[in-house]
């Protein structure tokens, strides 16, 4: 997964991951990056969820 850290507003940091913004900011881009790291590694593993069945 890609992981991106920008900056959200001066001195506020975010994270998007696969492109997908997390919402959080952060008060520095070091805290940023671990919080992105820790979300990236529950997500790697995390048990894939069943399909959902469009016609239900």
């Amino acid at each position: 997964m890609n992981v991106e850290i920008y900056e959200f507003e001066p001195g506020r940091w975010s994270y998007k991951i696969a492109g997908a913004p997390s919402g959080e900011t952060f008060p520095s881009r070091a805290a940023a990056l671990i919080a992105a790291e820790q979300v990236k590694d529950k997500q790697a593993q995390a048990p894939d969820a069943p399909a959902i069945d469009p016609q239900i």
